[in-house]
């Protein structure tokens, strides 16, 4: 599946992207504008992205989607205008400098990379150079939620928030440079199974943290299951 356009943030003057959110109901909905999202690429199925930023409060700066229907409402006083940049020009819309604050109380992972040599495409290269027959990945397998891969961004922040205020700042890029060393010495053979996956993804973490994160054991929620059974479903 091709991988999808993913929500971005501004901070301190740097573009970062979400690896998780915790509260991720408290997020802003398209919907409760009266939006019905579209697909409009096979890198976006949910039909819209965002872009936020960090000033006195977190809000979203910026909104692109297609609407179902037609429908762009005005937002916080802001009228859509027909994207006009590649590779989406003609097929969005985008809310420009909407300024949309909201009370979000939880904690962020963003990241962001500026090393060549961190890329994915250079660490799977050398998970595969030492053999022909083991396929071996480079995801972390957590055993109750989806992979968070911090291990694949040079600058790794942690982020957390009260009522829509910035109130502490972790960096997390040491740990994530750790964390790909030791995949890189310890790669996870696709011949494991599911529950070894999991034990030696379980070692390494520990390794770097000594015990699990919030990112690392929280459930999947009901509106990841559903998604992820609507999107088989389309698929088939």
């Amino acid at each position: 599946m091709t991988m999808q356009i993913r929500d971005s943030i501004s901070y301190l003057g740097k573009d970062y992207f979400f690896s998780d959110v915790e509260n991720e109901d408290q997020m802003p909905q398209i919907t409760d504008y009266g939006i019905i999202p579209e697909k409009f690429s096979s890198a976006c199925w949910r039909g819209y992205f965002l872009k936020y930023e960090i000033s006195a409060h977190i809000a979203v700066s910026d909104i692109m989607l297609k609407s179902k229907d037609n429908n762009y409402p005005v937002i916080n006083n802001v009228s859509a205008v027909p994207y006009n940049k590649h590779p989406y020009e003609g097929f969005i819309y985008t809310y420009q400098n909407v300024n949309l604050t909201f009370h979000y109380t939880g904690k962020m992972l963003i990241c962001r990379n500026d090393r060549e040599e961190v890329c994915i495409t250079r660490i799977v290269d050398r998970l595969f150079e030492e053999t022909e027959n083991q396929i071996k990945d480079f995801s972390l397998f957590f055993r109750r939620n989806r992979n968070v891969n911090i291990q694949f961004y040079s600058e790794v922040l942690e982020l957390e928030f009260f009522e829509g205020k910035l109130i502490n700042v972790r960096d997390m890029s040491e740990q994530s440079e750790l964390l790909r060393q030791l995949i890189l010495k310890n790669p996870i053979t696709g011949s494991l199974k599911p529950s070894q996956k999991e034990r030696l993804s379980d070692d390494i973490l520990l390794t770097v943290f000594g015990d699990y994160e919030w990112w690392m054991h929280r459930e999947i929620t009901a509106d990841m299951k559903q998604a992820e059974s609507d999107l088989r479903r389309i698929v088939k």
